[in-house]
């Protein structure tokens, strides 16, 4: 296959013809389905797995986790603490489920809970600076309406005025682990729980 590990963690396409491989050793690669071509980019910024790949086809830019790669080299978002400018990386475990929202923001969850990230501002946001106490998170979608959903170990929550808040589905599977959140084109979402299964 041209890849330095045969456990890829993520991938993300840049076009129709073109795609980018993280690999679990670090390493990314570029592959070029036409041309049946396989290239070493980079290595992730932090030399740790590559969990989510993100590609921001405006910019020309490749994000895992909080870092983002272009003009060869990566870059790391200023975060907000206590009102001040500071670079802070995030811990090992880099932001997974990484997607844009309405505004134009990145969305990505880790072991300490959910990120907002605005690539514009050049500014990131954590659980503290959401208002919200660090709460390991498994999943977070923002949907048709922006609606932010996140999924812990207590089941789906929505994220409203600093808050994560019950929806009040009585279903179950829904106040236990939900680990990943999707949206059909209609605007239908699909939950993946521990114990409960796949749940629209």
């Amino acid at each position: 296959t041209g890849l330095s590990d045969h456990l890829v963690n993520s991938v993300a396409f840049k076009n129709s013809t073109e795609l980018y491989v993280g690999c679990h050793n670090s390493d990314i690669f570029q592959i070029n389905i036409n041309k049946n071509q396989t290239s070493y980019l980079t290595s992730n910024a932090k030399e740790y797995h590559n969990f989510s790949l993100l590609y921001q086809p405006e910019k020309k830019r490749l994000w895992s986790g909080e870092t983002y790669f272009e003009h060869n080299k990566w870059h790391y978002l200023n975060r907000i603490i206590t009102n001040t400018l500071k670079i802070e990386a995030i811990p090992r475990s880099v932001l997974k489920k990484l997607h844009f929202n309405k505004k134009g923001q990145i969305v990505g969850c880790s072991m300490n809970g959910f990120y907002i990230l605005e690539p514009e501002k050049n500014r990131l946001y954590g659980p503290s600076e959401l208002g919200l106490k660090t709460k390991r998170a498994y999943a977070v979608h923002s949907d048709f309406k922006d609606r932010l959903w996140v999924g812990n170990n207590h089941g789906i929550f929505l994220y409203k005025d600093s808050s994560l808040v019950d929806p009040g589905i009585a279903h179950p599977a829904f106040h236990n682990r939900v680990e990943d959140i999707h949206e059909f084109s209609d605007s239908t979402l699909v939950f993946g729980t521990k114990g409960y299964g796949l749940i629209l």
